[in-house]
């Protein structure tokens, strides 16, 4: 009766398993064995094994070994057929891991082929479906293989491997990286870069219009300073700083202020972009070549090679420079020679030796002077290089950019044209002499003759010694004068 009443308080059979923690949760090793002929599978016994849980290497041996386990009541085996006893005990362990935190959301097995879309892989195959025109492609190709470089330097902590991975926080230290660190892209060109990467994201994971980790209206302020125009350096300011700086700074931001190169453009700077050939007498080009160097981990903005014109003063600080005994064919590089990253620090450093407020200046600030200074016409202090050339030397693939510096030179020449009339200081006369800008060869003191009703006059310049008419912005020649030695 003891023994039936005993019997009678056991619970069942399916809450025993349930109770128990290690219910279908063991996973088994067989090995493939032929016994009297015949294949079979064998139970393989596991030895002692290190204390960081892998085979010691007198007890790894090679043959055929499946790894096993129970779903319910079904014998399950592991499709793979391992070749080492090593790696079938990995896949063991694996398993037994994935079988006891099954329940607990978000957990892959490991021993199965992850079903998330691999970032690397991706790129690839959203770069070949790209439509569209061929400068839509390459924009967003660009895009996206800068986030794929970027993602794949960071440290294992905040690396992403799955597209599925890229979250709104992820996004915006890319954005950070964009326009604060190594690139140096404008807010607009860097909101622009993510919104083509979260598109990248919307097709690989087929999601609606619309969505992804960003939003349009997270980045609306950078879209819109797209709109504003560059700023430039005032001449006083360049001289201020200039003035501030030790030779060594002043030979690297001469290269910014001169060639118009971006930030790392400058930092991969080596020797052998200085090119300097003889084309005739008297006729020498100097030139610096940007291009991509794969070995450094740079390239360019577009994949593309240029050539950049500097003055024969920059080059030959340039050629001296390479000269000395440097660590690295870097000519701007540490005294390690690796990349020198810290050119912003040094820039607001000056800055503020030279009283400046450092949040004014930047070095993007330097390649829209460069720009401006080389559309500029010379009678007003520039170079009045061609558009169609200075868009080849800045390395912009369009002329949208360039034509927002060239606004600024407009807006200065219809300054200069407009400008006031200037008469002697203490000058009551009647016959006093009154000055203007000549329209021919912008010299300040040209001296006005006549005056007419219609606005017009008669404008004397002692400095291209002609006599001409000026009305509106027009000017004719009336006859040249010349002046008395």
């Amino acid at each position: 009766m003891d023994y039936f009443c005993e019997f009678s308080r056991r619970p069942p059979k399916a809450q025993v398993l349930r109770a128990s923690p290690m219910a279908n949760k063991r996973v088994k090793i067989y090995e493939c064995v032929k016994v009297q002929g015949k294949w079979t599978t064998a139970t393989v016994k596991i030895p002692n094994l290190r204390p960081d849980g892998t085979l010691y290497m007198r007890d790894d041996r090679d043959g055929k070994f499946r790894v096993s386990w129970y779903e319910g009541n079904k014998k399950q085996w592991h499709p793979t057929t391992c070749r080492r006893l090593s790696d079938a005990l990995k896949v063991k362990s694996e398993k037994e891991w994935f079988l006891k935190n099954q329940s607990r959301p978000g957990v892959q097995d490991p021993t199965k082929p992850d079903a998330r879309a691999p970032i690397t892989a991706s790129v690839e195959r959203y770069v070949e479906s790209l439509t569209g025109s061929k400068r839509t492609k390459i924009a967003y190709g660009h895009a996206v293989r800068e986030f794929e470089t970027w993602n794949a330097s960071l440290k294992n902590g905040s690396k992403k491997t799955f597209i599925e991975e890229i979250d709104k926080a992820h996004m915006a230290r890319f954005f950070d990286y964009l326009a604060d660190d190594e690139p140096e892209n404008h807010p607009y060109t860097a909101a622009l870069k993510l919104l083509r990467v979260n598109a990248f994201i919307r097709s690989i994971l087929k999601l609606d219009p619309g969505k992804g980790p960003i939003k349009k209206s997270d980045y609306r302020r950078e879209l819109k300073s797209g709109q504003d125009r560059p700023e430039i350096y005032t001449r006083d300011e360049l001289k201020l700083l200039f003035e501030a700086m030790v030779p060594e700074e002043n030979l690297v931001f001469e290269v910014f202020l001169k060639a118009g190169l971006r930030k790392r453009e400058v930092m991969f700077l080596e020797d052998d972009d200085l090119i300097v050939e003889t084309l005739a007498p008297g006729r020498v080009k100097r030139q610096i070549r940007v291009k991509s160097k794969p070995d450094l981990g740079f390239m360019t903005k577009n994949g593309k090679a240029r050539y950049v014109p500097i003055d024969r003063d920059l080059m030959d600080k340039l050629l001296a420079l390479k000269a000395t005994k440097r660590p690295s064919r870097l000519l701007f590089g540490t005294v390690n020679g690796h990349p020198d990253y810290h050119f912003l620090d040094a820039l607001r450093s000056i800055a503020r030796r030279a009283g400046i407020e450092p949040s004014r200046c930047w070095l993007h600030k330097f390649r829209s002077t460069c720009a401006t200074n080389w559309l500029r016409a010379q009678r007003l202090g520039g170079k009045g290089y061609d558009i169609g050339l200075v868009r080849e030397w800045l390395g912009h693939d369009d002329y949208k950019s360039i034509e927002r510096y060239y606004a600024i030179v407009r807006e200065e020449e219809l300054i200069e044209e407009d400008g006031p009339e200037r008469a002697d200081q203490n000058c009551d006369a009647p016959t006093c002499v009154v000055h203007t800008t000549c329209f021919g060869c912008r010299f300040d003191r040209a001296e006005i003759r006549s005056r007419f009703a219609d606005g017009s006059r008669i404008v004397f310049c002692p400095s291209c010694g002609e006599l001409a008419c000026e009305s509106g912005g027009n000017r004719t020649v009336i006859r040249k004068v010349v002046c008395p030695a």
